[in-house]
């Protein structure tokens, strides 16, 4: 699921945020195992409310079509 530009890529990226965000999982989903480090520094700062900020920033960015797996690192 690399194609986040799309319509169908932004309106699936965005879903998986929905749901899975919290976790992490969209990370996983969207960048492949590699970026396993990413997903879990999104979890684990999901309990302080940080990565609740996060996936809503993720979400936002899934449906302007400006997904990114590190927000910090340009790409």
């Amino acid at each position: 699921m690399k194609d986040t530009q799309s319509g169908l890529g932004r309106f699936l990226v965005f879903i998986v945020c929905l749901f899975l965000g919290w976790l992490g999982i969209d990370k996983l989903i969207v960048g492949g195992f590699g970026e396993w480090k990413v997903a879990l520094i999104k979890l684990v700062l999901t309990p302080i409310f940080v990565g609740i900020i996060w996936n809503l920033y993720d979400m936002v960015c899934a449906i302007i079509g400006n997904y990114q797996i590190n927000p910090l690192i340009e790409e």
